[in-house]
């Protein structure tokens, strides 16, 4: 059932096509692992970006740590969100690429909230990156997936649960899909793309 949930979301969300090549930004090295086994899985691929849109994407982001091979390793949780929104309007210029998946782990926020004496929501900047991620999909054309990845669902992490629900009814309103894990996000656009591809073959 959940799987069936997350691909009508998709199907919801996503303009009708087939989404082949797809890039994907976060932070940590997992990142990588995880997006290329489940990309083969669905039989999708992350390419490497063209030589130019790498080395834009390199001067964009913060250093050390980071890496701007497809995924992109954006190494820290508190990159300024007009640096992710540059990043992404960038890969978009790459022509191969047909849909960008961003994995945000904004729990990490509660640490800042707490240094700021602030509610963890409203120290969370996802306001900022709903709006400029809607920005580049309008701008571009090329649909944008968010994750919002978190595993703190205990007792003592209720802000965090409800600034996440803040979060992805931001992201929703403003027609970005939101899923909770990678792998099903991949998963999801693999059932898009196996429907897709069969109407092409019968048109």
């Amino acid at each position: 059932m959940k799987e069936l949930a997350e691909a009508c979301l998709a199907f919801c969300f996503l303009p009708q096509g087939v989404y082949k090549n797809i890039s994907v930004v976060g932070g940590g090295g997992a990142l990588g692992v995880i997006a290329c086994d489940a990309a083969e899985n669905f039989g999708m691929d992350i390419p490497a970006l063209a030589p130019g849109i790498r080395q834009r994407v390199e001067d964009l982001l913060p250093k050390p740590g980071t890496g701007s091979t497809n995924p992109i390793d954006v190494a820290g949780p508190f990159v300024e969100p007009k640096i992710l929104r540059d990043i992404l309007h960038t890969v978009t210029g790459d022509d191969r690429i047909d849909l960008q998946i961003m994995v945000l782990v904004l729990y990490h926020y509660k640490m800042m909230a707490r240094m700021l004496g602030k509610p963890l929501a409203q120290a969370t900047p996802y306001r900022e990156m709903a709006e400029f991620f809607s920005d580049v999909v309008k701008e571009t054309g090329k649909p944008i997936i968010v994750v919002l990845a978190s595993h703190k669902r205990g007792v003592d992490d209720l802000d965090i649960v409800e600034m996440l629900t803040l979060a992805r009814r931001e992201f929703l309103s403003r027609g970005l899909p939101v899923f909770d894990d990678l792998y099903e996000a991949i998963r999801a656009v693999g059932h898009v793309n196996t429907y897709y591809e069969k109407g092409e073959r019968y048109e």
